[in-house]
């Protein structure tokens, strides 16, 4: 569901017919970046600028998307009203006789991408990318919106070290079986990675009650123990910390994670980790919780609320306005600290 997973570039726009879609939107094709059982991924050129679209064919039986739809819509206009945003849904949708597209802005980077790209990351940014996320993921559910689908792919990064949580999956199933493991390669594995980071209680026995509910509601608790699993992903350089056969190892008590999580220096990361991955879905946290609880204990407390606050005021200003916004705070920054050493000094002198 990220950005780049597989490459390919020999494809034409009649393969994904784009011919059919209405000339207003002016898709270009310019690359396939992944090739997924469910969705394709491709990079298409629009006048605003490069837009990544996901294409679902449609597969002969018909299929009402409508339901789908609503959901998208709600999702866009619920985060259309936060402040300074750390979430970014599809932003326009169509359907076609042949196949249904989902557009938004292109990303240059997800984590996937930044966690092997030069500079690597250091310790303290690598908790502030854990912190962004957990923001995400709060806003998030106190919204009312689950993600379902959460991986580094769809944890997109920018040159500033932002982070926006995206594609959210609204349109796949909560639940799958634990014994076929097509469902989950057809909709969760689209890199072909057999990463799973999807909650042990998403996966169900035939003849469970939740085998007719698979369209159930996600709950906060299934992203809890998601971000616990690119938070680890993160620290571990890259490594996964579950594939689909020790996931499903795990949920049978049979595999124990903490002992790939011992690779991890800061034991307060390996215990948020551990809290975040319980098998009991009740006994994790939310995200608000998270962020509280590990405030200057894993959380430098500079990050809230001075350097989140100071980052939201830059992103959406050009490259002059931020160069100006640093030098304001700078000098207000330096005046506050010769007041105070201004009125040590007063202090100490009377005494």
């Amino acid at each position: 569901m990220g950005n780049k997973i597989a490459r390919t570039t020999q494809a034409s726009a009649s393969e994904y017919y784009l011919h059919d879609l209405p000339s207003s939107y002016n898709l270009v094709l310019k690359e396939v970046l992944g090739r997924g059982r469910f969705l394709k991924s491709i990079l298409c050129k629009h006048d605003e600028g490069l837009v990544l679209v996901k294409v679902y064919f449609k597969r002969g039986d018909f299929i009402d998307l409508r339901e789908y739809e609503q959901r998208l819509v709600r999702i866009r206009d619920i985060f259309s009203n936060l402040d300074h945003p750390h979430v970014w849904p599809f932003q326009f949708w169509l359907e076609t006789d042949k196949a249904a597209y989902m557009l938004r802005q292109y990303f240059f980077n997800n984590l996937q991408d930044r966690l092997s790209t030069r500079p690597f990351l250091s310790i303290v940014e690598k908790k502030w990318l854990a912190f962004q996320l957990l923001y995400a993921v709060k806003q998030s559910h106190e919204h009312g919106v689950c993600h379902g689908d959460i991986k580094c792919e769809n944890v997109l990064v920018t040159s500033w070290n932002w982070i926006y949580l995206a594609d959210f999956a609204s349109f796949k199933p909560t639940y799958i079986p634990h014994d076929d493991p097509s469902d989950f390669s057809f909709f969760f594995d689209t890199g072909g990675r057999r990463r799973c980071y999807l909650a042990p209680e998403r996966f169900y026995e035939h003849g469970a009650e939740t085998q007719v509910a698979q369209d159930a509601p996600l709950k906060p608790s299934m992203d809890i123990f998601a971000v616990g699993c690119v938070i680890a992903e993160l620290f571990l350089e890259g490594q996964p910390l579950f594939e689909l056969s020790q996931l499903l190892a795990y949920r049978r008590g049979q595999c124990d994670p903490s002992q790939h999580l011992e690779k991890i220096a800061d034991p307060g990361i390996r215990e948020m980790i551990l809290h975040m991955i319980q098998l009991d879905p009740e006994s994790r946290n939310s995200a608000n919780s998270y962020l509280q609880n590990y405030a200057g204990v894993l959380f430098p407390g500079y990050f809230s609320p001075f350097l989140h606050s100071f980052y939201s005021l830059l992103n959406p200003l050009n490259s002059d306005a931020r160069v100006l916004l640093c030098q304001t705070y700078f000098l207000e920054i330096l005046r506050h600290m010769m007041g105070n050493q201004a009125s040590n000094e007063i202090g100490s002198g009377s005494g």
